[in-house]
């Protein structure tokens, strides 16, 4: 964390809250955290756009892997690899993206969308 003249105080990589061994919540980039990307569902049109890596899911082996597709096939589901930035004891992880993952908890007031 680092402060500036104005007694802000800044979060310039992660925030760890727990012990060594268990991380509860962790807030920031998470490049250490053993569940840091996540996949998630994403529309392609009529092309991919180029520099961007596009995953398939295999449910025989239950992973994600690149696609060899060069163009978007209209039978198939495409994913891009997202990162956390905000996670509670895997039960409650914020995305890259703005999409989250609510496994547990109880929510007041509902969610409206699938992305926030």
């Amino acid at each position: 964390m680092e402060s500036d003249s104005n007694g802000n105080l800044w979060l310039k990589d992660a925030l760890y809250i727990g012990n060594l061994n268990n991380n509860n919540i962790a807030i920031g980039n998470l490049p250490n955290n053993p569940y840091v990307y996540g996949y998630d569902e994403v529309a392609v049109g009529d092309s991919f756009i180029t520099g961007k890596t596009y995953y398939e899911y295999d449910e025989s082996t239950n992973t994600y892997n690149v696609t060899s597709d060069t163009i978007p096939n209209v039978n198939k589901t495409y994913y891009e690899q997202v990162g956390q930035v905000f996670n509670a004891n895997n039960n409650f992880i914020m995305y890259d993206n703005g999409s989250i993952i609510a496994n547990n908890g109880t929510f007041n007031n509902g969610i409206f969308s699938g992305t926030l």
